[in-house]
Order: structure tokens, then sequence, then C-alpha cells
């Protein structure tokens, strides 16, 4: 998937018997927010201390890049490197559909699906596929394009309105002897039927928005969003030359002078005349009695990292067009650690295409960047086994059975079979996790997460327990348990615990761990907003990591508007687009007068610019959802609604789309049209690939959110039983005991009050508000001694805060007062 996931909720809060009912925002504003920027009584101050900026803007290039030539204008010079190429998956990554890039077996080849039966076979010279089209009927179509080589190559037929689709049956291109020449779906667990996103007929498989930017070179999209069509360009059908080093017109000209004048030539074009110079620099490896480092003095280069990253990497636009050698965050924003698709730990669980994974490893701290392992040109790593890992590595240190522990020559002796564990996606496509981490089967113990030693242990006996005791016995105190500490607070933010809060501030601000970590923490710590939380925004502001600035300064949109100009406004003129695109989000609605002229400037344009890259992307249900939450927080509210009922159309089973428009029509007071859409998503079966727990989750969140939509309308009963159920679901969210026991408080069911208060505050024992909530409805239920009690626990909690000690004098007087009338 080429867009990472966008959320957008709307708090809401329902007021019952003086006490609010508040549905906790994962990314969003106050529901009581004024049209003009003011802030509601919830909002959080953020300290005031002085801002400098990362950088200003930098100035426009002063020319083009160049123009892209072709693969043949390079060939003459680059013989060597042009053999290198021909064959390779890049050369092969798209082509024309001939017999001899076909590789599936089109001979009347039939292939059965949940009583789908589709054939494959030639007529006329052409690979036609008679399957199931958009409307559920069988038709023939006729393969336009074959995708890709091994270990799986899949179809592309061609739809009106120049879409391309992807074919979800793909043909297993494996050896027959593992299992391969076969055909297979690539969704064999259930039935996908044709109004499903996951059908090859639906959006969720258009080439177009979803592959089209990695598989061929000097590509343009050519969306036309008011028609929703395309008309995409290319220069090349496959992963040519200039797809990595850029067009290539300005070092041909370069190339020709340097012929017959070096100097000359030297002088007129920098870089000879290449729009990105992707070669690394130089870094002598060491590995003496200081371990393994890098004796180089100097700097590390991210280019190359980043011109791979621009596919191989989850993403999503941030830019209309791609530039070569601007950095990654000018086009693109990487996903971060999020949940479905990393494990708490960080290890790979969705497909992630390397780098976010890769950026959370020591190897890239320290300097190894990808052509260190990888032939560029032949895509291939540079040497087999251990053989790999030895040219940094002291082989008689690590290449050895007092190291790996592992028969020699064995598959547990391989290097990465314990550092770089695979996970198979689209069925037969094994890939390794780049993150080249030491093996943890002890938090596969505590926290569920996977290990690669269970990889290949499989049986019942030799569980993750007793991997994590076989790693003691082999090391000992020598173990690093501290690695991956992120684990365990990712895991307690995912469940919404209390306690995750300081432990996220204390991350987001470790320098020493990865930006992607950083910036996952900063993320993670909108659910947990307090001064610390946002004391640690301000610092992270200024990261030196774009990925943390641009994900930090979402923090502040739960901060008034003067502290947002305050903090936020100077990233209008950060250095990259990523940046300065998400600060005009946060700055959106913020009155014009309370900016300065340049900064006005500024907003106008970043805001431009984002939506311009929104619009430029728009045929993907997950762009119209971010268009849906940018025209929300304009206040545009005939534009929100027009797109997230978009993404809904281009995807019924889209939760978080019924969701954003139910929030949406809440906010702007049409509940009747919020609670179907509600409705809707408690009726969905679970999705594909999602698990019971995330699901549990999911209809956690829906059946608390109708509960407090039929709050407001006073049908009470009905409510009950749906916070009731949010409770059933997600037994270790206090939030939902709290809401569900003021809601018994407001029948008068005081001893079912106390129950869901109680079991609120044993889950979050230091959250203020159940407290108070105990200790009124205790007294309001004539139970004196209950009441004083949990007032003595919040004034504790507060021993500078009068109020706690107001309640309990008032409490003790009125307790006195009850025993005198007695």
């Amino acid at each position: 998937m080429s867009h990472a996931k966008q959320s957008w909720w709307i708090a809401a809060a329902v007021v019952i018997g003086g006490l609010a009912l508040a549905v906790v925002p994962s990314c969003s504003r106050d529901a009581g927010e004024s049209g003009d920027g003011a802030k509601g009584a919830g909002d959080v101050a953020a300290p005031v201390v002085p801002v400098t900026p990362v950088a200003s803007k930098p100035a426009a290039p002063a020319g083009p890049v160049g123009q892209f030539v072709g693969r043949n204008a390079c060939v003459a010079c680059h013989v060597k490197e042009a053999e290198l190429w021909t064959g390779s998956y890049h050369d092969r990554a798209m082509q024309e559909p001939t017999d001899d890039t076909v590789l599936g077996d089109f001979n009347d080849a039939t292939f059965e699906n949940f009583g789908v039966v589709s054939k494959f076979f030639k007529k006329d010279g052409r690979f036609v596929v008679h399957t199931e089209g958009p409307e559920g009927r069988m038709q023939d179509y006729d393969v336009k394009y074959v995708f890709g080589v091994y270990p799986l190559q899949q179809y592309l037929i061609e739809f009106p309105g120049g879409r391309l689709q992807c074919l979800t049956i793909a043909w297993d291109s494996r050896p027959k002897e593992q299992g391969g020449q076969r055909w297979y779906h690539l969704y064999p667990a259930s039935r996908i039927t044709a109004d499903n996103w996951l059908h090859w007929t639906q959006r969720g498989q258009n080439w177009n928005s979803m592959c089209s930017d990695c598989h061929s070179t000097n590509l343009k999209l050519g969306y036309d969003a008011p028609a929703d069509t395309y008309h995409t360009t290319w220069s090349e059908l496959d992963v040519s030359c200039e797809a990595c080093h850029g067009p290539g017109s300005k070092h041909v000209e370069w190339a020709a002078a340097y012929k017959l004048d070096a100097a000359d030539a030297d002088a007129k074009w920098s870089n000879r005349g290449l729009a990105v110079d992707i070669t690394t620099v130089p870094h002598a490896f060491v590995n003496d009695e200081k371990g393994l480092h890098v004796t180089s003095e100097k700097p590390f280069d991210d280019m190359q990292v980043d011109t791979c990253a621009r596919c191989h990497a989850r993403r999503g636009h941030v830019s209309v067009q791609y530039r070569h050698g601007d950095p990654l965050l000018d086009h693109y924003m990487p996903a971060l650690l999020e949940e479905n698709l990393y494990f708490a730990d960080g290890q790979i669980q969705d497909e992630d295409y390397v780098y976010g994974s890769f950026t959370q490893s020591k190897m890239y701290h320290n300097g190894v960047r990808c052509s260190d392992c990888h032939n560029p040109h032949t895509t291939k790593i540079i040497a087999q086994g251990n053989a790999l890992c030895v040219r940094c590595h002291l082989p008689q240190k690590y290449d050895t059975t007092e190291h790996h522990h592992h028969q020699a020559g064995s598959t547990g002796s391989l290097c990465v079979e314990c550092h770089m564990p695979t996970r198979t996606y689209m069925v037969v496509d094994p890939r390794r996790d780049h993150s080249l981490r030491i093996p943890r089967p002890d938090l596969s113990v505590e926290l569920g997460t996977p290990n690669a030693c269970n990889n290949c242990h499989t049986h019942a006996e030799k569980d993750a327990k007793w991997a994590a005791e076989a790693v003691m016995k082999w090391y000992g105190d020598k173990w690093p348990k501290d690695e991956r500490a992120y684990a365990r607070i990712f895991t307690a933010a995912r469940r919404g615990m209390p306690e995750a809060g300081p432990y996220l501030v204390r991350q987001t601000l470790d320098v020493e761990s990865p930006g992607i970590v950083r910036a996952t923490a900063a993320v993670q710590l909108q659910q947990y907003l307090t001064q610390d939380a946002l004391g640690a925004a301000i610092k992270a502001i200024r990261d030196d990591d774009p990925l943390v600035r641009s994900n930090a300064v979402m923090l502040f949109q739960s901060v008034g508007p003067e502290q947002r100009v305050q903090y936020v406004a100077p990233l209008l003129g950060d250095p990259v687009r990523a940046v300065r695109h998400r600060a005009a989000r946060v700055l959106i609605d913020v009155p014009k007068q309370m900016f300065t002229a340049q900064q006005a400037a500024a907003l106008d344009e970043a805001l431009a610019g984002y939506e311009e890259a929104l619009l430029a992307h728009s045929g993907n249900r997950d762009a119209q959802m971010e268009l849906g939450g940018y025209y929300a927080d304009r206040h545009d509210w005939p534009k929100a609604i027009a797109a997230f009922r978009k993404a809904i159309e281009w995807d019924g089973r889209h939760i978080d789309a019924y969701m954003a428009l139910a929030t949406l029509y809440s906010q702007i007071g049409r509940n009747q049209d919020a609670e179907p859409l509600i409705r809707k998503v408690i009726e969905m079966p679970r999705g594909y690939g999602t698990s019971a727990e995330v699901w549990n989750r999911v209809q956690a969140h829906a059946n608390f959110s109708l509960g407090l939509l039929l709050v407001e309308a006073k049908r009470y009963e009905e409510a009950v039983g749906h916070l009731a159920k949010a409770t059933e679901l997600a037994p270790d969210r206090g939030r939902y005991f709290y809401n569900l026991g003021l809601l018994y408080n407001q029948l008068k069911r005081p001893d079912d009050t106390e129950a869901a208060l109680l079991k609120a505050h044993q889950l979050e024992p230091r959250n203020g508000e159940y407290l108070f909530a105990l200790a009124t409805t205790c007294r309001d239920a004539g139970h004196f001694d209950k009441a004083l009690k949990y007032a003595q626990q919040l004034a504790d909690i507060y021993p500078n805060d009068p109020g706690p000690q107001q309640l309990m004098q008032e409490l003790m007087k009125q307790q006195l007062l009850n025993g005198a009338k007695r």
C-alpha cells in the first residue's frame, strides 16, 4: 500500500448529572472548539519557553535538474552496470506480455477459489483471463502488462478511465519442488466478493495509485480528481537507470565535454551533471577491543537510503511529483511503528518494504547503507550466507558455535536466521526483517511479540518460554535485556494504559533511540496530553530528524491559538516539506490576525501545497480520508462530508471512514445521521487479516461512541447496553468503566455506579477524575465513610491542590450533620 493510514477523530462530550462523559480522541481538536480558533476548557496550556526553529526553508533550486534521456544513453559508457542490471528484478519489474515475459500457465489452465473458476488461455496472440468482474459476472480480460517476476508474477488488466488493475490470482513462479508453478489467490483464507476493497477490480488493487510509483521510470500519475480518471505516463516501463540516478541529460552533456576537456567539464557541471549522487561515503569498519565501529570521520550520507526508501518504504505522498536529490520527507511520509503494521517491539508485521525496520537498526545508525549488502544493479546480495556478514563482523568471534550455539553449517548457524527472521507476504514471498535485532524470546513470553527462535522451533514443547530459558543459559548476564525496551512502552500505550504516559515522554526525548521510535512515541502521546507531554513536544519539534518533528508537531492541536502560533508557526519555515505541511494543519484554524505577514504567507503556501498534493493522489481511499480531515479542520463541512462519503463509497468496510463521518455529524449537531453509521460498524464482521484483539478494541470504541450518542439523546437504557458492551470488549480501559458508572449514577443505580467507578479506579489508580466521581457519587448515596476514603486518596495524589481538601472538609461536615440528625 502506498498510503500510510491517517485516522481523523473529533472529540465529543456529553454531560450527565453534572459530570462530563468524554470520548478520548486519538488525534483531534476538542469538539467545543469555536470557529475563531478559541480552545475549550479542557485544553492543556503549553509551558512558556523560547523556540528556535531547526532552520529556515531553503531557496528553490536555480534551474531544472535535467531531462530523462533513457537507458540507451547510458549503456555506451556504463557497459558493466548495464550487463548487471539486465535481467534483474528492476529490469523485469513491469513488462509487455510475451511468450518470454509471461511465466504463468495460459494453456487453458483453470483455477478455482471459493467456487469461482477462472480460466487462463491465449487468443489471437493475446493472453486472456476469464474471471469474476466488478459486478460479480464472469468476463474475459486481456492481460495488458506483466507485473513482477519472482517469487510471484501478477498480471495487469486495463479498465476504463486509464485504470490498470492488479489481478489477485497470481502465478507462483518458484520451482515446482518448492510448491511453485501454480496459480493461487493472494487472499486464500476467505471469499473476496466483488464489492470488497480487496477485490481485484476495486481501488485497493489499483495499479495507478497503489503500485505505479515504484515499478516504472519517470512516472507521472496524472490523476484528474473531478473526472476521477488517470492519464498515467512513464519514460520507461521498468525500473531503469534514471529511476534511481535521476534525469540524465546533464550527465550526458558532462560526459561529452569531459572527453574534450576534463577540467572544464568539472568546472561547468557540479557532481558530474548527476541529479543525485547515491554513492556512499567509504567507511572502514573495524572490530577490535572497542567492538564494531567506523574509523572514518566523514559524515554518514542519507541520500542513498532516501533514494531507495522512495520505493522500499511504507509511506504516503507529501508532494505532487517526486524530484531526485530531495530529502525523503519532501515527497513522502514514512509510516511509523503503528499497530497492525509493526509489532510493539518494532518487528515487521504487515508489509513495511524495509525502510521502517532498517532505520531501527544499529547498522543504519553506524553508517551501513543499502549497497554495503546489496548490489544495486543486480538487486542481489553481494555475498551468500555468513560470508556477507563477516565482511564487517569478525568470523572468529561471530561465525562460531560458541556464538550461535548451533551446529556449523546448519540453518541455525546462519546469521540472518537469528538476526533477520522472515515473515511471509503475498502467500509465497518471505521477506527479512531489516532491523537486525537480537532475538528476544523473553519479550515473546511477556508481550506476545514473535522471536526468531520459534520461527524454527515450532513444536509445542519448545515454546517461547523454552527459548528464553535456553538463551539465558547460553549468555546469562551478557544478554542485552534492555534492548527494545520501548516494546513494553508501546504495548502499554496501545492498550491505553495510563502509566504509559511518562514513559512515552522519556522515549520521545531519548536521542539514543531511532528517529522512527521517537516519532512513534510522540504520536502515542496524543492520548496522554499533560504538561510533561507538551514539554516533550516543544523539544521534539526541534529534533534533528524531520520524521520526529513532523509527528511531534501534531501534539500542539490541543493547545490554545497563542501557544500554537508561538511554537508551531516557526516550523512553517522548516527545510522539509512534510514538517511544513503538518505545521500548517495544526495552525489551520488560528485567526489570521495572530500571524505576522510573513507567517500568514507561509501558512497559505503550505496549505496550498498540502491540498494540491492530496488532490493529486485523491483517487485513493486513504487520501480521501485525509482530505476529509483537512476540510473538517477548515470547517468546510460539505467538502469534508463528501470526502468521507467517497471513502465509504470506495470501501464499504472502512471503519475509520464511518467513524470519522459519524463524529463529524455529531460535531455539527446531526446525531441522527451519526447513529446509523456507528451501528453499521458494530454490525460489521471482522475484516480480513484483523486480529481478534484489535477487532475487540475497534468494536469497543464503536459501542462506547454509540453509548455516548444515545446518552445525549437521553435514551439511557439503550446507552447502558452499549457502554457495558464496551467494557466487556475492552476490560482494560478505565475510561469506559468511568462513563458507564456516571450513567448508572444518572439512572439511580448506586451499587452499579460504585462498582463501575471502582473498576475504573483499579485500572488507573492515580486518575483524579475517577476518584472525584467515586467520592461525589458515594456522598450523594449517603456513604460518607467511603466518600471520605476516596477524597483522602485524591488529596494524597494532589497534595498541593486545595480542591480535595475542601471536598474532605465538606464531607466531614455533612457526615457530622447526618449523625446529628440521627
